[in-house]
């Protein structure tokens, strides 16, 4: 089992049961095998962000607008919309 596996896995259940979406860094390495389990077993929708050098920021999502959502906000947070739409993602 990979090592982040169990975060993932963890995540993926709670987009399905209703989160809207869910985060996690991820080692750019682990990006196919991440996906091919937040797709392919539990049915989501995924992007990467790139964080940093071999590093991406790693979403997890039900509905496929979500992910327009995902794309839109801005790296770093810095009014107030920004917050309040990050923090409807993670509710």
């Amino acid at each position: 089992m990979a090592p982040y596996e169990a975060e993932l896995r963890t995540y993926c259940y709670m987009v399905q049961r209703g989160k809207p979406a869910a985060s996690m860094a991820l080692q750019t390495r682990y990006v196919e095998h991440a996906t091919g389990i937040a797709a392919g077993e539990y049915g989501l929708s995924t992007c990467a962000e790139h964080l940093d050098e071999g590093w991406v920021t790693f979403w997890v999502c039900k509905y496929i607008h979500i992910l327009e959502v995902i794309k839109a906000l801005p790296q770093a947070p810095k009014t107030v919309f920004d917050h309040w739409v990050l923090g409807k993602l993670y509710s």
